[in-house]
């Protein structure tokens, strides 16, 4: 299957909402907005971009005495984590709740890291043991889009694999009808809309849910999957 461009996706879009004539009820503009939101939806509901490459989003940089770390903005869960020295060893992927319960002082406590938190509250990666000396931490991440692959021009194409693209115009459509205040705001083709992504790319898991993934069953918890 061929990709399509973003120029094509609104086109599909205006012919999907009946608004192929200028003047048009929603402007390229807010059709971009949209096809990029489908996009980042797509990723969460279907885990579409798994990364373990690019540094910028997969590799951190630790420093001795430094356990908090600022975590790449696409980034919404961590599947694996290694040191660099050690990349065949994975780290336990656990929450700061489950730590809480079993040490005092693995916040402060110096030595080689062992467990990795991410809690959804904050933007962070955390280490424990708190790193004792300069070194990198290597990721496994599901992502979404980073601001470098959001389509703009008419030219751009959808990160993900050409096979999604033609779906993601339901979300667009989905989100156009519901604009309460275009002359086509219609409930029932939003939600039709709507059907047809999610029979596609399956449900938006919840916050829960996706804190249970970027945990390891070993530290207390079992993972839901979605």
């Amino acid at each position: 299957m061929e990709a399509q461009s973003l120029r094509q996706l609104i086109d599909d879009c205006r012919e999907e909402l009946d608004d192929a004539v200028a003047p048009y009820l929603w402007g390229d503009e807010l059709l971009i907005r949209y096809l990029n939101e489908a996009v980042e939806e797509a990723c969460i509901r279907a885990r579409l971009l798994v990364e373990s490459r690019n540094p910028d989003v997969c590799r951190i940089a630790l420093q001795a005495g430094q356990a908090d770390y600022a975590l790449h903005p696409s980034v919404y869960v961590i599947r694996r984590a290694a040191l660099e020295d050690r990349p065949g060893e994975p780290l336990c992927r656990t929450s700061s709740a489950v730590l809480d319960g079993c040490s005092e002082q693995w916040r402060t406590e110096q030595g080689r890291p062992s467990y990795v938190i991410r809690d959804r509250q904050t933007r962070e990666v955390s280490l424990s043991p708190v790193p004792a000396e300069a070194g990198a931490l290597l990721m496994t991440v599901w992502r979404v889009p980073t601001a470098a692959e959001v389509m703009e021009s008419d030219d751009d194409e959808p990160v993900i694999d050409a096979i999604h693209h033609r779906k993601l115009v339901h979300w667009a459509c989905h989100r156009a009808f519901n604009k309460k205040d275009s002359e086509r705001y219609s409930p029932q083709d939003a939600d039709r809309q709507l059907t047809l992504f999610i029979d596609f790319f399956g449900d938006r898991p919840t916050a829960r849910a996706l804190q249970q993934l970027a945990t390891d069953p070993v530290s207390g918890t079992s993972p839901v999957w979605f």
